[in-house]
């Protein structure tokens, strides 16, 4: 499918994520497609991998995954990758994600993410109005309080 792409080459394909790290400092690629779901190496074990700065391999990456947290997707924007794309989304969004991430931009699921800073403000807002709205509007001690054995 990638190959059908003119400007697109295909030059390594891993079946786990120690393979896709070991090819990715092999080969250099200028994209990495990592999924998020792999054996042995998960995606984000090997994108930290790939972080680590004595051996940091030079490649953009964008994470495929069925579905994704926002935690996760903060952490992978943590740890380097340009990308977050859902396994479900169209050819053509992959497609505009590559071409995009390769032009210096962020991606995230369908949409560029020019300003990633307001992204993740946004998306670290909403994740602590969930977690606040799961406490009921409670303090730590009030919930300890209502948690105690009567």
């Amino acid at each position: 499918m990638l190959e059908a792409e003119a400007d697109l080459k295909v030059i390594g394909e891993a079946s786990d994520g120690s393979e896709a790290v070991k090819l990715a400092r092999q080969l250099k690629p200028d994209i990495l497609l990592l999924d998020l779901a792999m054996p042995k190496h998960p995606g984000l074990e090997a994108l930290r991998e790939l972080s680590i700065p004595a051996n940091a391999a030079p490649v953009r990456v964008i994470l495929l995954t069925a579905a994704v947290e926002k935690r996760q997707i903060v952490e992978a924007l943590q740890l380097g990758a340009r990308g977050v794309v859902l396994k479900d989304s169209a050819t053509q969004v992959l497609f505009k994600a590559i071409h995009k991430v390769m032009a210096g931009e962020y991606w995230v699921h369908r949409d560029s993410v020019s300003n990633l800073v307001q992204y993740l403000r946004v998306l670290m807002q909403t994740t602590h109005d969930e977690a606040r709205q799961k406490k009921f509007g409670l303090t730590p001690r009030e919930l300890e309080i209502v948690s105690a054995d009567a």
